[in-house]
């Protein structure tokens, strides 16, 4: 056979394909139009429920836009709008358990609990399976300080709810207030997975292995809070707290250190932090500065530490003993500081001679000065 011959054959092959498929595109168009003109002839077609199903669609859509704006404008501190929202949801649907949800938290916010407890428990008669509903519920119970009502609220929300982090988290602080310390670390562990930056589940983690004197996972916690942004002055003070007596603790600290869950500078940070922000009048908080700044030798940030201290009448004959040492530290002139200060006879005795001892040391300084080889190398 020749190539001409088989050359011809190929392209009648190719142009009858062609218009096969040709003829079945045009079939399937036509099936196409044919099903579309029946749909249109079906929904033109008068049926006796269709209007009376739009409209219950369009309230429910309405119901659901009014709920979910509300809950939006709560989020977002829009009282006068939320409130306007209320009133409307009240008005066109008067029997829905949103109703009752949106009362409990206008309450809760007027400091009315017991009333905002009487209308979500009507929402949840109305609405049980609702998570958001039965959260509500234990948040109240937990302003109620009934810790045990709070924890199968919350139970109950995490039910319904399991992969919503705030539930879960909620669940391990009322098992906290249990005392519950295993099952409140379990439940912090899921909260953690799932929300990876939640930060409040990483502070209270640290408090749980504090309580448990884990130190090492207490202060990988604690940092991990921080790193997530967990910043208010009880977080600082309790972080800083922590690090210094983990810091001061044998094995702890040298774990701390060795696998970089700790750092020395990360500590002075938040004591920077911490003394920037802190509530002056705060005598617990001045004593931890204090400790900190004496750990790095940082005796200049210490002084206005210990005159809070003494100007608040809280300081000890031991609190005055290590200022005048701060003074000394810094060049400064100890007895003319200490005559600004209200001492007793006695006191005022005792750090005179403490300001003397000192001070003779400091005159042979050449003699007993600490030699490093590169700093203050030998002569």
């Amino acid at each position: 056979m020749s190539r001409k011959y088989t050359n011809r054959n190929t392209r009648k092959n190719r142009v009858m394909a062609f218009s096969f498929f040709n003829q079945l595109c045009l079939y399937m168009k036509t099936c196409v139009l044919a099903s579309l003109i029946a749909i249109l002839f079906i929904a033109a077609k008068e049926s006796p429920f269709r209007k009376k199903d739009i409209e219950k669609a369009q309230r429910k859509i309405e119901h659901r836009h009014l709920a979910a704006r509300f809950l939006w404008l709560t989020k977002t501190f829009y009282k006068k709008e939320a409130d306007a929202i209320y009133f409307t949801l009240k008005q066109r649907f008067p029997s829905s358990p949103e109703v009752h949800y949106m009362e409990a938290i206008r309450y809760l916010k007027s400091k009315k609990v017991a009333k905002a407890v009487a209308s979500i428990k009507e929402g949840i008669a109305k609405k049980h399976d609702s998570a958001r509903f039965w959260n509500l519920h234990g948040l109240l119970m937990n302003e109620l300080s009934q810790h045990k009502a709070a924890y199968l609220s919350f139970k109950k929300a995490v039910l319904w709810e399991p992969y919503e982090s705030s539930y879960t988290y909620n669940l391990a602080v009322s098992l906290f207030n249990l005392q519950d310390f295993e099952k409140s670390l379990l439940t912090l562990q899921r909260a953690s997975k799932l929300k990876a930056n939640f930060s409040d589940a990483y502070y209270l983690m640290a408090i749980v292995y504090s309580e448990k004197k884990e130190y090492m996972e207490s202060i990988r916690c604690f940092s991990l809070a921080h790193k997530y942004g967990k910043k208010n002055i009880v977080f600082l003070e309790r972080y800083l707290e922590n690090s210094l007596i983990f810091l001061e603790s044998g094995s702890s600290r040298d774990g701390i250190l060795e696998q970089n869950i700790l750092s020395e500078s990360t500590v002075v940070q938040l004591a920077d932090t911490l003394q920037f922000r802190f509530n002056k009048k705060n005598e617990k908080t001045i004593r931890l500065l204090i400790l900190a700044r004496k750990r790095y030798g940082d005796y200049k940030k210490s002084l206005p530490l210990f005159g809070k201290l003494i100007r608040l009448g809280k300081a000890q004959i031991g609190d005055k003993k290590e200022y005048v040492f701060a003074l000394y530290q810094e060049g400064l002139h100890a007895p003319s500081y200490m005559g600004k200060m209200a001492l007793s006879k006695n006191e005022k005795k005792i750090l005179t001679e403490y300001w003397k001892s000192i001070s003779l040391q400091g005159k042979h300084g050449d003699v007993l000065k600490i030699r490093d080889p590169v700093v203050y190398p030998l002569r």
